[in-house]
């Protein structure tokens, strides 16, 4: 173990190794002790940075540079920034929140952070500017949770009430979902279901985004729940802001584990390696009666060289590949049942190495060699669209499209 005390910035770092956050890692904050937590999957710490003062901290938050984002409440409200090693590298007040909770972060880097006392999120950049803010619907009193969804749409918790409501990023409302009383916090899982930890009753509950209730299960918390995150594997961990443990439960309720933690842990996120903001979604339904649904994974750096993409729910046995260009579109061909989202010049993934098959087919791409003509090497600060078009008994069809910005 490696202790330094960081006088200047009145931290204490505490580590068994400095990495990146890799998938299934995750960061948990720890509002008593003013904490953020990095652990493994299995519950093994790698590093935590402890205020030396009393600023109760709240969010926990991974920037698409692999950074760290924490709101904090005391003296002042505001944010900090650690790098992956736990070094502070930016803070700043955060003058319009009147009493912050959650912080999350959107693919362009923006920093949302909820307010719980004015029943607002407010946004800023890394440097701390002030952006603007949206408002949630009449009726929320205690917004508090809350989680960026792939189409940048935000899902926010009503700690006093009884819905998870459902924003554009511009704050246009869209229909919410009704969960049993007090939802405290609320993650998406790969498969874009909702989940929801309960404060008075540490329940766990997870939804359709159409809003019907998949299951629910109680867990261990005796109360004050404050934290949930969804694994990539579909496990569940979480915690309370009273209670000295996190706790591991399998997608239906049965336990995997427990491991102590510093009182008041509060909200945790886990590195899913997500990427990309969807669009042109859902895609039209193909034979199945199900739309086909692109998801990409790895890292948006361009020195990564990282990105794996999947098309799903496809017609079984039926061929496809993937499409990528800089230029969005939507367009029905001729002899298709569904729309091209990306238009002209288009590169095309249709090597027979890259072709793929039907239910779910994957494929990982050469960030320095994009198949348009000629080839494209990324580079930091380009958007690319990608999509998968794949046949359909009597005719074709896609999937929904995704944007990546590469940093």
């Amino acid at each position: 173990m490696r202790t330094s005390f960081l006088a200047a910035l009145g931290l204490l770092t505490t580590a068994t190794a400095s990495a990146q956050l890799q998938e299934g890692d995750f960061l948990v904050g720890s509002f008593a002790t003013s904490r953020l937590n990095h652990y493994l999957p299995d519950g093994t710490p790698v590093i935590q940075v402890q205020g030396v003062s009393d600023l109760l901290w709240q969010g926990a938050a991974v920037t698409p540079e692999g950074n760290w984002a924490t709101s904090f409440r005391t003296p002042a409200s505001g944010v900090l920034i650690f790098d992956p090693s736990g070094t502070e590298i930016r803070r700043f007040t955060t003058p319009q929140v009147g009493q912050p909770g959650d912080v999350n972060v959107f693919p362009d880097g923006t920093l949302a952070v909820v307010d719980v006392s004015e029943g607002e999120i407010e946004y800023y950049t890394q440097l701390g500017v002030y952006v603007g803010t949206i408002s949630t619907p009449a009726g929320i009193n205690a917004p508090f949770g809350a989680t960026i969804d792939t189409d940048e749409t935000i899902w926010v918790c009503n700690r006093n009430g009884s819905l998870v409501w459902h924003l554009e990023r511009d704050g246009t409302q869209l229909p919410p979902v009704a969960t049993s009383p007090f939802p405290a916090d609320v993650d998406i899982s790969y498969d874009e279901t909702l989940w929801t930890v309960h404060a008075d009753s540490g329940r766990i509950e997870q939804h359709t985004q159409g809003g019907a209730l998949l299951g629910s299960f109680p867990t261990a918390l005796s109360g004050n729940a404050a934290g949930i995150a969804v694994a990539p594997d579909g496990s569940v961990w979480v915690g309370s802001w009273t209670e000295g443990n996190l706790y591991h439960y399998s997608a239906d309720g049965v336990v995997l584990g427990a491991f102590p933690i510093a009182l008041g842990s509060t909200f945790m996120t886990i590195h899913k390696r997500r990427l990309g903001v969807r669009y042109c979604s859902p895609a039209t339904p193909n034979s199945t009666g199900t739309p086909s649904r692109l998801t990409a994974r790895g890292s948006s750096r361009v020195q990564d060289n990282d990105v794996e993409l999947t098309a799903e729910d496809l017609p079984p046995g039926e061929f496809g590949y993937f499409l990528v260009s800089t230029v969005q579109g939507n367009f029905q061909p001729p002899g298709s049942s569904g729309a091209i989202c990306i238009a002209n010049p288009i590169g095309r993934y249709n090597q027979i190495a890259n072709i793929i098959q039907g239910p779910v087919g994957s494929i990982t791409i050469d960030l320095d060699a994009l198949p348009t003509s000629p080839p494209t090497q990324v580079a930091a600060g380009d958007t690319w669209h990608f999509q998968c078009w794949h046949r359909d008994p009597g005719t074709s069809n896609f999937t929904d499209a995704l944007s990546i910005t590469f940093h």
